[in-house]
């Protein structure tokens, strides 16, 4: 789920942290690894009850990343962290190619309303998220453009006013 995990005048940070999976998938590992520990399977039992509790625990280390945007005005870029249990990536891009964060909506085959964050560049659209779920982001949306909005309206006032043109 996606959170605003920081947010001053100069830097909004949003998190994807998917830890309510996260902790699903440990609760179905708990069942086979008790019946692997209890040994009432025999060697052979145990070793595949084993392996059927690690693949819960072993997924998310290459299917479910942890992702953090930083939008940061000082430098001047967005830059998004992605990381897993042996990998992280880190992309950057000039925060002013992004116009404004935008939901993107669909239905599914069983016709319910489907969304996911994305940011509208000058040019295409990016999703922050490539999964389509029901979970409602139209908040952290809603942060991101008061910010991007706030942001802009503070770096214009900010610069110096234009002198006088000099009379001759």
């Amino acid at each position: 789920m996606f959170s605003v995990t920081h947010r001053t005048p100069d830097r909004l940070v949003i998190s994807f942290r998917p830890l309510l999976l996260l902790g699903i998938l440990a609760s179905v590992s708990i069942m086979p690894l008790i019946v692997a520990l209890s040994g009432a399977l025999g060697p052979a039992g145990s070793v595949l009850f084993y392996l059927i509790a690690l693949g819960p625990v072993l997924l998310p280390v290459r299917f479910l990343p942890f992702r953090r945007y930083v939008f940061d005005r000082q430098t001047g870029k967005l830059t998004r962290v992605e990381w897993r249990f042996l990998d992280r990536q880190v992309h950057s891009m000039p925060l002013s190619d992004v116009e404004a964060a935008v939901i993107q909506e669909r239905r599914s085959a069983k016709n319910r309303q489907m969304q996911r964050l994305a940011l509208q560049l000058y040019d295409q659209t990016v999703a922050l998220d490539p999964v389509w779920s029901s979970l409602k982001v139209e908040r952290v949306a809603a942060e991101i453009n008061d910010w991007l909005c706030r942001s802009g309206a503070a770096a214009r006032t900010a610069q110096p006013p234009m002198p006088p043109p000099a009379s001759a």
